[in-house]
């Protein structure tokens, strides 16, 4: 299920309150166009009905494609020096959603499914494009760090 909160956010030209609609939780399943809106860099995209400017709010978001096997928790970049928390929060939540509570049978359709965390959006269009090309977003996550290294 997908569910949404409206907040009043400022905006981030005009500093004007703007009531937005966010996502908390994507299912992709029952949305399709949410993974669309991840690939075009428009998921959660807000218009400041002052100024105009388009902007997004980040915040943390439960993304979630089990048909491709995604079960995703992306948080704002501003918090990646939580990363440890915020990985076993991930961990936990995946457990809690797709161990503990579906029925025995559905529980064993999403033995396969593994929690991943990440911090912003770029980093949330990298895991689903990662997913959509058959690659495994660890490898691509070592390789990134050993790059890193040598530059």
């Amino acid at each position: 299920m997908s569910t949404f909160v409206t907040e009043s956010v400022a905006c981030p030209r005009c500093q004007r309150e703007v009531l937005v609609t966010c996502v908390e939780s994507a299912n992709v399943v029952r949305m399709p166009h949410f993974r669309d809106e991840v690939l075009a860099g428009t998921f959660m995209s807000q218009r400041c009905e002052h100024c105009g400017l388009a902007f997004r709010v980040e915040q943390e978001v439960l993304y979630s494609d089990l048909s491709r096997g995604l079960f995703i928790m992306m948080f704002p970049r501003k918090d990646r020096p939580r990363w440890p928390e915020l990985e076993e929060m991930t961990r936990a939540v995946h457990h809690k959603t797709l161990v503990e509570e579906p029925p025995r049978a559905v529980a064993g359709l999403f033995a396969n499914v593994q929690p991943r965390l990440v911090f912003g959006f770029d980093e949330l269009r990298e895991r689903v494009i990662c997913d959509l090309h058959g690659l495994d977003d660890r490898v691509l996550e070592v390789l990134k760090a050993l790059l890193s290294r040598d530059a």
